[in-house]
């Protein structure tokens, strides 16, 4: 599957580079080399001409397009990231949108998932890669009806449990599901 990721150029380039990794390490192709290790792009771009940004632009929204599923950082606020959230939304591409937990992005807040096919994560960097395979998974494979559920704190403590051993709160709950059904 291919994959496009970005962020602004302004956040935090070393949580771009462990997406990217950790995309690399799902299996997913990038469609786009700019987080890669060791690619000093966003450090350079700031100096570039104009005819160089406009080879970029057009570069990035053909990576994108090209693109199975689109994740993006966003815990900063940034005119470019909002241009792709808006390009991935007209071409109905599977998005998923990363922030950092605790960041408040009042105009992010009032982007509404669409058809299943956006959803918004907050991260930790411990739990960063965790929560890029949920929120891939439940875009793609196992897309299907979200809902939200209110439960108690000990069995979130529980699911919290689960998670740290390398199982997603979300995949635990299914399995618990199918299981049910199997004996019914």
């Amino acid at each position: 599957m291919k994959a496009f990721f970005s962020m602004s150029f302004r956040g935090d380039i070393k949580t771009g580079y462990l997406i990217a990794r950790s995309l690399n390490e799902f299996g997913y192709k990038l469609t786009t080399d700019s987080y890669n290790e060791g690619n000093d792009l966003p450090k350079k771009f700031y100096n570039w001409t104009s005819e160089e940004r406009q080879t970029h632009y057009r570069g990035v929204f053909n990576s994108l397009r090209s693109s199975d599923i689109v994740i993006l950082e966003s815990s900063i606020h940034s005119v470019t990231v909002g241009l792709m959230i808006q390009e991935a939304i007209e071409l109905r591409k599977p998005l998923l949108i990363l922030i950092r937990e605790g960041v408040k992005l009042t105009f992010l807040d009032g982007l509404s998932e669409v058809d299943g096919r956006l959803l918004k994560i907050e991260y930790t960097s411990e739990s960063l890669s965790t929560k890029i395979k949920e929120g891939i998974a439940y875009l793609t494979e196992k897309l299907g009806t979200r809902f939200t559920m209110i439960l108690p704190p000990d069995i979130i403590q529980h699911l919290d449990g689960v998670s740290k051993r390398g199982l997603s709160r979300s995949e635990y709950i299914r399995n618990l599901i199918y299981s049910d059904i199997k004996e019914s």
